[in-house]
């Protein structure tokens, strides 16, 4: 949906980066154990800073991974499968250097890149420490990072924002003339057509009802959705296969998309169609043909504050 075809990620820099503890929740379990060797990460400065300035013992070996909640946030609680926004510095736990770091949108439960495992419980505005072997950090991906799987990384996680990682508000009757929406158990949509028309003019529909934040004009998005060519029935683009939350600013998309999501909440679900005179038209590097209609069902997440 946006202009041009890349799909931003992160939301600055993409970096290469509990049971409940103060500053978590009552009832909440984290996936990572609380103290450990995160419990020997000593921080000094504030969140703002960046780097984060860290001092450990080294050389530091974990063979498991344990997180400690070092500042206590006093925002909302960071569920399951939340999308974080994080500022991170990761450090070599052999030298206690830094080996990388900056600013990333992940979901909490990501398999391929778990950096946020140990923020599940954890509050906004928390400073979180993780100590892990770089397997266990970065996934499959340590590789890439230039890093042996083996060697021990130590994380200071500043958790700016987070969203729910799904629609979260009151189902709304759905209205004729759009393709019916399935929902999987992990809340991936589908679409059924039925065999109508192509909408001729923009046509919007709320599925479900959230109760967050209004989106204005200008805003940056955080969002999960599906986008299929209504003539071909083909996705063209797609953010659940790719298991991250998008983030995108709204100056940045096409017109019908720009307006089906204005003045949409935090936590909504809808669905647009678009007509070509409000999608990409005849531009270069269309996703679509240039008479194609659009169809997105669209989770709007959160509005994204941190954006740089």
């Amino acid at each position: 949906m946006r202009k041009t075809t890349g799909l931003l990620l992160a939301t600055a820099t993409l970096l290469t980066l509990s049971a409940c503890a103060p500053g978590g929740s009552v009832g909440c379990e984290s996936t990572l154990p609380l103290g450990g060797l995160a419990d020997t990460v000593e921080l000094s400065g504030t969140a703002d800073d960046f780097p984060a300035t860290a001092a450990f013992p080294t050389p530091l070996v974990a063979t498991s991974s344990s997180h400690a909640i070092a500042v206590p946030g006093d925002g909302r609680v960071v569920g399951d499968g939340d999308a974080v926004v994080g500022q991170v510095t990761i450090f070599d736990g052999a030298s206690g250097t830094v080996v990388d770091g900056g600013t990333i949108m992940l979901f909490t439960d990501d398999e391929e890149l778990p950096f946020f495992a140990g923020t599940t419980c954890a509050t906004v505005n928390s400073r979180v420490v993780t100590v892990a072997p770089a397997q266990d950090f970065f996934g499959d991906f340590a590789a890439n990072f230039g890093i042996d799987p083996a060697q021990t990384v130590v994380g200071v996680i500043d958790i700016q924002d987070a969203f729910p990682g799904r629609a979260s508000g009151v189902t709304v009757n759905a209205i004729e003339g759009l393709p019916a929406v399935t929902t999987a158990p992990n809340g991936q949509p589908g679409l059924t057509f039925t065999g109508a028309p192509a909408p001729t003019e923009l046509t919007v529909e709320t599925l479900i009802r959230g109760d967050g934040e209004v989106v204005k004009a200008g805003d940056q998005i955080v969002v999960n959705y599906i986008g299929v060519e209504w003539e071909t029935r083909k996705v063209f683009d797609d953010s659940w296969s790719t298991g991250r939350p998008h983030a995108f600013n709204l100056d940045d998309v096409v017109p019908g998309f720009q307006q089906a999501i204005i003045g949409a909440t935090a936590g909504s679900r809808i669905v647009m169609a678009i007509p070509p005179s409000e999608g990409y038209g005849d531009s270069a590097g269309s996703p679509v043909g240039p008479d194609s209609t659009m169809i997105f069902v669209v989770d709007v997440l959160g509005v994204d504050r941190h954006a740089h």
